[in-house]
């Protein structure tokens, strides 16, 4: 087996400036990194190249059997460790194709408006696929395909269709949406009425709440009730919370 062992080799530089969003746009390509992320990859997520560390190989080959893995590229530890973005590789990863939004929005739409923290991102699109959420909007957020968003989401981000917009962008989107916002004076959430099924709920940064601009398409507001002293949860928690009851709770 012919093993990488240059980091200036085209195909691994090419892989590495997948780190940088102007990249990942330009390339229309993100990475996977991760053996459960890659285990468990859906169908529609199409693979470009798969890169392992060449001791990890047989440990993989599990993985590396997939069809929709294309041959795998050997790399050594050194090369491995210039092309993942975390401090202790796993020992494989893959650059795939950024998904196409594709076929119309229906259900639940869940807006992040300004949420710029990955972990924040990544926990928040964990929770929508649990409720059976398909379509996020992500407006003027952080980008949904960078590499500490992957991992935090664990692959949600691969079976959601995630749409990166504006404030106008997210205008069109929500056309016919009965739009709820999330604001520490809204209504108290346990004590709403069941929403329809075309609705969307709309979180902002813990910093500056939903802005000005999404504030003008929200039609109804809620909160979370606090018994104890404090003002707020931290924006993936919040959202959370008032996800599952919109979807599990609210069943009239």
């Amino acid at each position: 087996m012919e093993i990488l062992t240059s980091i200036s080799n085209p195909t691994v530089q090419a892989a590495r400036r997948l780190k940088d969003k102007r990249e990942r746009d330009a390339q229309g390509a993100f990475v996977l990194e991760g053996a459960n992320i890659l285990r468990d990859l859906p169908d529609r997520i199409k693979v470009r190249s798969v890169f392992v560390q060449a001791d990890k190989a047989q440990a993989y080959a599990d993985i590396l059997a997939k069809p929709c893995m294309p041959r795998p590229i050997a790399v050594s530890d050194k090369v491995m460790r210039a092309l993942s973005d975390t401090v202790t590789p796993c020992g494989i990863l893959a650059v795939a194709d950024k998904p196409v939004c594709d076929g119309a929005i229906d259900g639940t739409l869940v807006v992040l408006d300004h949420i710029s923290d990955p972990g924040n991102l990544g926990t928040i699109l964990r929770t929508c696929v649990a409720c059976g959420v398909t379509h996020v909007i992500g407006v003027e957020s952080a980008d949904a395909y960078a590499p500490k968003v992957v991992r935090a989401s664990m692959g949600a981000i691969l079976r959601l269709h995630m749409h990166e917009t504006d404030a106008d962008g997210a205008r069109e989107l929500l056309s016919g949406y009965r739009v709820c916002g999330m604001d520490m004076h809204g209504a108290d959430l346990y004590a709403a009425a069941p929403m329809p099924e075309r609705k969307a709920i709309v979180v902002g940064s813990e910093a500056r709440g939903v802005t000005p601009q999404m504030r003008e398409l929200v039609t109804d507001w809620i909160a979370l009730p606090m018994i104890g002293d404090i003002e707020s949860l931290n924006a993936a928690v919040s959202l959370s919370v008032a996800l599952y009851q919109m979807t599990f709770g609210m069943r009239g």
